[in-house]
């Protein structure tokens, strides 16, 4: 708890200071939090792994003319990592380059735990948009970042990551054209180039609602591994719904991708097709799907199958209550199940999930919020590896404002993952945390 009572010293000594700063506003922010996670062995004993954790952060913005400077700063302790993250950013209009962000971040990590793989990354953001007269706009950006660590281990190497983005609404239509290239430090994980195109159309013709979509992806890899190799990905979407009246409006719903790799171990084509319904009097939504996912060479990690889906969700809400409350059923057919040994592949399954959400404000300073959602999952073929499981979830908040300059939060959760046929891997998680910020 050391670590907690140092930071709320910080957060006080911090707000004495605020008076003498009449040009700056922002927040200061401390809190903490514990987690409990609860397993059974073979024998029957329970194992309590527990973790306590103390953040705290600091915000100062500083307004000149149509510009806004921006510092935050935030520590954070627990029983894996010591981590300390920084950020300062720009925010400014331009004749030029039009409404201007630029941003550069620092994050230090450190393990303390017996793995001791230490991590820092820098950041760089910068991005500018130009709104048009006729309406739309143009967008760009580029991005740079470096991360190194005290290890190296695939897909955890230093590396050097660039990023570019052009962007453009054009009326109904949108487009993005983005490229990428990771550079890796040593021979254990590959450094790739990565260029993406995407375009959305969004139309009203009258009593039709016109969704279209289009994307096409590549990734080309210094060396290929059993998981990487070079790709080529397009794939087109279709939501085409009539307008019956102003309670109901069905859509057809279709979507095909083909994914072509170089060595072609991994080719296939999806296609997904249905229909959805929603009903606006009363919000509730139908939706249901069938589809198949089709390998050109079907292989023990590789398997064809088709799938059905459906889902329904609807909500209300009452006054100052809001009450959301869903459900999403999947069964999944995987041709061949006995021959294969790769766990995601290898089992026909049927999920089915059931949430809900509620909320309500207690006049304009409390909110409290709870979270429920209750998921069971059943395989045809059932082993270890492939378990049935009936997993609940149950979380809550409350939020005062005091002043409109104190912010107290506290949020919990609980959940609970039981499996039938192999109970010795059943577990139980609890944790709370609170924090206080204060705005000036």
């Amino acid at each position: 708890m050391k670590p907690l009572k140092n930071l709320f010293m910080v957060f006080i000594v911090l707000t004495a200071f605020v008076p003498v700063l009449p040009a700056l506003d922002g927040s200061v922010t401390a809190g903490g939090g514990y987690d409990s996670v609860i397993r059974e062995e073979i024998d029957g004993t329970e194992i309590e792994e527990m973790s306590a954790y103390a953040q705290g952060g600091l915000t100062l913005n500083w307004a000149r003319g149509e510009s806004l400077w921006t510092v935050y700063a935030e520590m954070r302790r627990d029983d894996f990592y010591d981590e300390a993250s920084g950020r300062l950013s720009y925010t400014g209009n331009h004749s030029f380059w039009g409404n201007l962000y630029t941003a550069l971040s620092y994050i230090k990590r450190d393990d303390i735990t017996e793995t001791d793989n230490n991590n820092s990354t820098l950041q760089f953001f910068l991005s500018s948009t130009r709104y048009r007269e006729k309406g739309g706009y143009w967008s760009g950006s580029i991005s740079y970042d470096y991360s190194d660590y005290s290890r190296e281990e695939l897909g955890l190497s230093d590396y050097h990551h660039f990023n570019g983005r052009v962007s453009a609404g054009l009326g109904d239509i949108y487009l993005s054209l983005q490229g990428e290239r990771r550079d890796y430090k040593g021979d254990v994980t590959p450094d790739y180039t990565g260029a993406d195109l995407l375009i959305n159309g969004y139309f009203y013709p009258g009593s039709w609602v016109l969704n279209t979509s289009g994307g096409l992806s590549h990734r080309s890899y210094a060396f290929s591994t059993e998981e990487l190799d070079d790709y080529y990905r397009g794939d087109m979407s279709l939501r085409a719904g009539y307008k019956i009246n102003s309670s109901l409006t069905p859509f057809l719903l279709g979507e095909v991708i083909l994914y072509r790799e170089k060595e072609g171990l991994g080719d296939y084509l999806q296609w997904e097709g249905g229909m959805e319904w929603n009903f606006f009097a009363n919000p509730l939504t139908i939706i249901v799907k069938t589809g198949k996912k089709d390998f050109v060479e079907d292989s023990e990690s590789r398997l064809s199958y088709s799938y059905y889906v459906a889902e329904g969700s609807w909500s209300i809400w009452s006054g100052p209550w809001s009450l959301y409350i869903g459900n999403m059923w999947e069964l999944q057919k995987i041709e061949d199940l006995a021959h294969t040994t790769y766990p995601e592949a290898k089992n026909s399954n049927y999920i089915n999930s059931l949430y809900g959400e509620i909320s309500r404000e207690l006049g304009r300073s409390l909110t409290l919020n709870c979270d429920i959602s209750y998921e069971w999952k059943e395989f045809f073929i059932e082993d270890e590896m492939n378990a049935n499981y009936n997993q609940a979830d149950i979380s809550f908040g409350a939020h005062y404002n005091l002043l409109f300059k104190y912010i107290f939060s506290v949020e919990g959760g609980y959940r609970i993952i039981e499996y039938p046929a192999f109970p010795e891997n059943d577990s139980k998680r609890w944790g709370v945390s609170a924090s206080l910020e204060y705005g000036f």
